[in-house]
């Protein structure tokens, strides 16, 4: 859902995806905060190579700019039963992770 809500530029929606007790979640509620931001405007994402280990899924980031392209690793944080949200969120774009600390 995290780049789904990208896809259609609600900027304003990502930060529910972060665990309610990520001090990030707060700092992330409007679209500024997202900026400078390893998400463009221009471009739609697409993830492939979904690889689950305990509480880390990591996926393979493909942009339609062809320029992009990088793995990203979400570490998950289960809230209630069966209800887990983005705890931490890293990607081999060095310039801009962590995204989510």
């Amino acid at each position: 859902m995290f780049v789904a809500d990208i896809n259609a530029h609600n900027w304003t929606s990502l930060y529910t995806h972060i665990h309610p007790d990520n001090s990030s979640r707060n700092n992330l509620k409007s679209a500024t905060d997202w900026e400078p931001s390893p998400f463009a405007a221009d471009v739609t994402l697409s993830y492939s190579n979904y690889q689950e280990s305990g509480d880390t899924i990591t996926v393979d980031i493909t942009s339609s700019d062809s320029n992009e392209g990088s793995t990203w690793t979400f570490t998950m944080k289960e809230d209630t039963p069966d209800l887990w949200y983005i705890d931490r969120l890293t990607t081999t774009r060095s310039a801009v992770s962590p995204i989510i600390q």
